[in-house]
C-alpha cells in the first residue's frame, strides 16, 4: 500500500483486517473508534493509535513487524492485545507505547516477540496480566530502559520468565494483585540497574530461581511481596541484591544464590519467614548476614533474623546471631583499644548479656 493509511477520528462499525499487508509508511488510528483491530503478518512503518477506543482485540502478531515507533497510549481496548512473536523496532527511542491505556483483558508480548527501542507500558491498567515469556527487549542506549512497568495495575500476573532484557526493567510504584515470575529469566546491564522495582506491591510474591540470570543490581527497597524467593540463580556473583525496607511473608533462599560479599543490602529489610530451599542449618545464616556491608554497620537485619529464629524456636541460633551482631559491631567500629579489649571480654563471658550464666 502506497502513503499514509489515515484512519485517524474514523468511527469503524465492523473489525479491521490488515492480513500479511505491507504500509511501509505506517497508519493513523488517534482517537479512532473500531470494532477489532487486526494486523497479524504485516509489515509497517510508526503507527499512532492514542486514544483508540475497541470493544473487540488488537493483533500484530504472527510476523507483524514495525519500522518505527508504535504508539497505544492512553487507548481503551476491552478484549487482549496479542503481539505474540511481532518485531518492533526503534533503536533511537520507543518501539512500542501502551502509557496510560487500559487494557481488560491480556497483554501478550511472548513467544519470540522482539522489541529493539524502548517498550513503555508506564500506568498501564490490565484486567488479566502482562505475558512476556521468551520475549527479547532490548535498549542499548545509555542507561536505557527495555521494558517500563512503572506506575502500571495489573490485575493478574506479570510474566517476565524465560525473557532476555538489555537494558533496565522498570517496575517502580506498579500494583500487581498477582505474582511476578522472573523464572529463567535474563536480566542484562552490566554494573548498572537491571531491575528497579521500589515501592512495588506484588501480592503473590516476586520469583527469582530457574537459572534466572542477573547482570547488574536488583532494587526492591520499599516493596511489599506476598514472598520472596531467589533461588537457582545463575553468577550470583554477577548479581546486587537490594532489599533495603523491603516487606515480605517469607524469603526463599539458597546458599548457592547468595550475592558476594558487600553485594546484599539488608538494613531495614522485614520478613514472617525464612528458609532455604536445600535444608540449611540455621548458625549459616550468620554468613548471609556478613554478605551485607559492613560499614556503616547496621544491627537491624541481626535482631530481624533473631526474632524470625525465635518464632520458629531456635532460640540457641536467636541467640548466636545476636552475639555475632555484637562481635561484627565491635569488629567494625572505632572504638579505642582498651575499649575493645573490655567488650570482647564482656562478649566472651557473658556473651554481651544475650547468654547469662
Amino acid at each position: 500500500m502506497d502513503g499514509l493509511l489515515d484512519l485517524h477520528a474514523c468511527s469503524i462499525p465492523f473489525p479491521v483486517t490488515f492480513f500479511k499487508c505491507s504500509i511501509p509508511h505506517g497508519i493513523w488510528l488517534m482517537g479512532t473508534k473500531l470494532e477489532d483491530l487486526n494486523l497479524t503478518g504485516s509489515h509497517t512503518g510508526p503507527i499512532l493509535a492514542d486514544g483508540l477506543k475497541t470493544p473487540g482485540n488488537i493483533s500484530m502478531r504472527r510476523g507483524f513487524r514495525a519500522n518505527g515507533e508504535v504508539r497505544f497510549i492512553d487507548a481503551v481496548i476491552d478484549g487482549n492485545v496479542d503481539c505474540a512473536s511481532g518485531m518492533f523496532s526503534n533503536a533511537q527511542g520507543c518501539a512500542l507505547s501502551m502509557a496510560g491505556s487500559k487494557i481488560d483483558g491480556r497483554l501478550m508480548l511472548r513467544d519470540n516477540f522482539a522489541a529493539v527501542g524502548e517498550v513503555n507500558l508506564g500506568s498501564i491498567k490490565v484486567g488479566k496480566g502482562i505475558e512476556c515469556m521468551g520475549g527479547a527487549f532490548a535498549n542499548l542506549q545509555t542507561n536505557g530502559v527495555a521494558l517500563h512497568i512503572d506506575g502500571a495495575d495489573v490485575r493478574g500476573n506479570v510474566y517476565l520468565s524465560t525473557g532476555t532484557f538489555r537494558g533496565m526493567v522498570n517496575l517502580n510504584g506498579a500494583t500487581i494483585y498477582g505474582l511476578v515470575n522472573c523464572d529463567g529469566a535474563r536480566f542484562l546491564n552490566g554494573t548498572n540497574t537491571a531491575l528497579l522495582a521500589c515501592d512495588m506491591s506484588a501480592k503473590g510474591g516476586l520469583l527469582f530461581s530457574d537459572g534466572v540470570e542477573v547482570q547488574g543490581i536488583v532494587h526492591l527497597s520499599g516493596s511489599q511481596l506476598g514472598y520472596l524467593e531467589w533461588t537457582r540463580v545463575t553468577s550470583p556473583s554477577k548479581a546486587m541484591l537490594n532489599l533495603r525496607t523491603t516487606t515480605v511473608g517469607e524469603l526463599i533462599d539458597d546458599r548457592q544464590s547468595w550475592p558476594s560479599y558487600g553485594r546484599l543490602l539488608l538494613d531495614g529489610f522485614r520478613y514472617d519467614n525464612i528458609r532455604s530451599r536445600i535444608p540449611l542449618p540455621n548458625k549459616l545464616r550468620i554468613e548471609w548476614l556478613r554478605r551485607q556491608p559492613m560499614e556503616p554497620f547496621h544491627s537491624q537485619p541481626y535482631e530481624q533474623l533473631a526474632i524470625v529464629l525465635k518464632k520458629q524456636g531456635d532460640y540457641s541460633t536467636a541467640t548466636r546471631v545476636l552475639v555475632a551482631m555484637e562481635d561484627d559491631r565491635i569488629r567494625h567500629a572505632d572504638n579505642g583499644f582498651m575499649e575493645n579489649i573490655w567488650l570482647r571480654l564482656y562478649g566472651r563471658i557473658v556473651g554481651y548479656g544475650y547468654r547469662i550464666w
